[in-house]
């Protein structure tokens, strides 16, 4: 994925929930993989996937902040 659709996560944040809610099966082995890789001392590797927006599971944090964004500006 990468930075840049990281950003358009961010500023489609309803949508990509809705898109993460539809891949819950896939997230969770997401979970379980990275807690496992964790475990073993793998930490750098698995900040550096979440970081370059390699991981449902930063998509799913891009969505959360990004739908956030937009529920500031339709209440303003």
């Amino acid at each position: 994925m990468g930075i840049v659709q990281l950003i358009i996560d961010f500023v489609l944040g309803p949508i990509t929930l809705f898109d993460v809610l539809m891949n819950l099966g896939y997230l969770g082995q997401e979970l379980e993989y990275t807690v496992e890789l964790v475990l073993h001392g793998q930490l750098v590797p698995v900040l550096e996937a979440f970081a370059l927006g390699n991981m449902l599971l930063s998509k799913a944090v891009a969505g959360f902040f990004g739908t956030l964004m937009w529920l500031g500006i339709l209440s303003s």
